[in-house]
């Protein structure tokens, strides 16, 4: 564009010059004399003058067309690259989903529109198209094909839940009514699995009622001796169990038996067999609160006549508290319920040179809570003992390293305290 500036003014510029040198002849010449010489002169300069407009005209002609050469080549070139580019575009491969392909299939549109139309070929353009949107139709019967077999898998493991369910439902319901949750049917379809959930979730129920039933017998006591209208300070899931009991006692369909008034002194311990004590002390532990209960020795071995007890707390079982006291009996030193750190452990033995701990599980203490006392056994005591039955061992094993700890039946586990007392 300058340059066609340029070379306009250049030819106006000779234009005007010869315009004036025409008008000078006309009104100049009559006056002077002019010789031949100044015509050549004249001559000369309008020839060189219109040479040298030709010489520009040329040069600027020619860079023109130099000009509007490169701009074709550099367009041309321009275009091979975008052609390239489009065409690269055009074979790019699809993946993913149904909505994934549409979507970049979209934006590969937008990207194409942005071309030049005159490398465009419609006809591959709109093949490629066609061949991408077949691939989305394609790709949405797979999906909905998957989806459909993936909404028949989750029926049928819906349908094979829900049969499992019946099935463990059914037999935690045999094992209910037969009091039992090791109970089978002699003939049955239950697989293993049906089995182990079954058992664990019966063994919950029986251990769930057995709480129950002694906190029932708890607040039995408890209203023997408060009035009915008053509750002690309880847990939240206590309370119902009270409330319970409470209605029954008025509506008369438990009784409170009247309690017996010994007079007398007070027997001196919590714990008595039977055949060491007379006819007289039995009633007056009777009368005195102490139940009469039937028990086994540490060696298995039945006690004649039982055992005469009694426990300071409701909740705990007879047979936790003979436990308690028959290990008792083995050293002076042994303390029951003894304390540590506001945790107690059933016996313990405490020595200025070593500290033993003893603690009876009935297969009643959940795995959090066994995990607890476990670490609080090893932070205070230079060795300790589980004591439970033969089949409760499994349960408490993995808690023990037979060296410092011990898990043992209460057999065993008479005789390995007897030992590190006296090592």
């Amino acid at each position: 564009m300058a340059e066609d500036k340029v070379t306009g003014i250049v030819f106006i510029v000779a234009l005007i010059g010869l315009i004036g040198y025409v008008f000078y002849k006309r009104e100049i010449e009559p006056t002077i004399l002019a010789t031949d010489w100044t015509k050549v002169a004249i001559i000369a300069s309008i020839c060189i003058i219109s040479l040298i407009f030709l010489v520009i005209v040329g040069y600027f002609s020619v860079k023109k067309v130099k000009r509007n050469i490169k701009e074709k080549k550099e367009r041309k070139y321009e275009l091979s690259k975008q052609k390239s580019e489009l065409n690269e575009l055009l074979e790019t491969s699809f993946y993913g989903s149904s909505i994934e392909i549409e979507k970049k299939l979209e934006e590969l549109k937008e990207k194409v529109k942005k071309f030049p139309e005159e490398i465009k070929n419609q006809s591959k353009i709109k093949k490629f198209y066609k061949k991408i949107e077949r691939k989305i139709e394609d790709r949405e019967q797979e999906e909905e094909i998957k989806k459909e077999e993936q909404r028949q898998q989750r029926l049928k493991k819906e349908r094979e839940e829900r049969f499992f369910n019946n099935k463990v439902q059914e037999l935690i319901e045999f094992k209910i009514k037969k009091k039992s949750h090791k109970a089978l049917p002699l003939k049955h379809n239950y697989s293993s699995q049906m089995i182990y959930k079954a058992t664990e979730e019966a063994r919950d129920y029986f251990r769930e009622e057995q709480r129950k039933k002694e906190i029932s017998k708890e607040a039995i006591e408890y209203y023997k001796k408060n009035d009915i209208d008053t509750k002690p300070n309880l847990l939240k899931e206590n309370e119902e169990i009270y409330a319970k009991v409470r209605k029954e006692i008025k509506n008369k369909k438990i009784k409170l038996k009247p309690e017996i008034v010994y007079e007398g002194e007070p027997l001196e311990k919590q714990f008595y067999r039977a055949k060491d004590i007379d006819e007289e002390i039995k009633r007056k532990a009777i009368a005195q609160g102490y139940e009469h209960v039937r028990g086994n020795e540490l060696d298995g071995c039945i006690s004649a006549g039982g055992f005469y007890i009694k426990k300071n707390m409701e909740r705990e079982s007879s047979k936790h508290f003979l436990m308690k006291y028959l290990f008792a009996e083995l050293n002076p030193k042994l303390k029951v319920e003894h304390a540590i750190k506001g945790k107690r452990v059933d016996i313990a033995f405490i020595s200025k040179k070593k500290k033993i701990g003893v603690e009876i599980e009935t297969g009643t203490n959940k795995k959090e809570q066994l995990a607890r006392k476990v670490k609080w056994l090893n932070q205070n005591f230079d060795n300790w003992i589980i004591v439970c039955s033969r089949d409760k061992m499994s349960k408490y094993l993995k808690f023990v390293d037979e060296k410092k700890s011990f898990c043992l039946t209460p057999k065993k586990a008479k005789y390995k305290l007897l030992e590190l007392i006296h090592r």
